[in-house]
């Protein structure tokens, strides 16, 4: 059977983006990478039934500029500074000349924040995400800064709380190591990106 790709899904959880992928891309070479062994444990389980998934548990098992296609979603928003900046480098050295990363955020600022504030309220009113004044700040623009950060398996730091994140922040990390191609929102794709739930950056290396 041709390869006729190298895909990886970074963050991969319980490896159901993989099972997408397989389904979408039957000839392709799918790689996914989960640091957590919880989750790994999930992703092996998932894709029992598809051996032909490369599950890996370190970075330093994935080979460089391989990967033509890379997923990243629904994972910067839980990262630290250190560890957001290790990730981006990350991708920048897994990815092929020619190859492009997709990369996935919640949109945590403006109209978005605020309905997904209020419905939080009516979960957890008063947690961190679910406060008035973190609620108004980040509808304003300028979402929180203290965001609480804990630990997974005692060694990886992350932030549980969605609340604090900003994409606009995000968006300047990524361009200092790759050309953004597009950006894009969703789940209306007609409308700007900040006025959707998530957004998300079409990625390559700089010429």
């Amino acid at each position: 059977m041709k390869i006729l790709s190298v895909k990886l899904s970074i963050g991969g959880g319980d490896g159901e983006l993989c099972k997408l992928l397989v389904d979408k891309f039957s000839k392709a070479e799918i790689w996914c990478y989960e640091p957590v062994e919880k989750m790994r444990e999930e992703a092996k389980y998932n894709l029992e039934n598809l051996p032909g998934v490369k599950i890996i548990a370190d970075v330093s098992e994935l080979p460089h500029s391989y990967f033509d296609v890379i997923f990243c979603l629904e994972v910067f928003e839980h990262l630290p500074e250190k560890e957001t900046e290790k990730a981006i480098d990350d991708i920048s050295t897994l990815l092929t000349p020619g190859g492009y990363a997709c990369i996935g955020v919640p949109n945590e600022i403006y109209i978005p924040a605020l309905i997904k504030g209020l419905f939080r309220m009516t979960r957890r009113y008063g947690a961190y995400d679910a406060n008035w004044v973190n609620l108004i700040s980040a509808t304003l623009g300028n979402p929180p800064k203290d965001r609480p950060v804990s630990k997974i398996e005692d060694k990886f730091s992350y932030y549980s709380p969605h609340m604090g994140f900003d994409f606009r922040d995000f968006q300047k990390k990524i361009g200092q190591k790759l050309k953004i191609e597009k950006i894009w929102g969703s789940p209306i794709t007609g409308l700007p990106a900040s006025l959707n739930f998530e957004v998300y950056f079409l990625c390559r290396h700089k010429a």
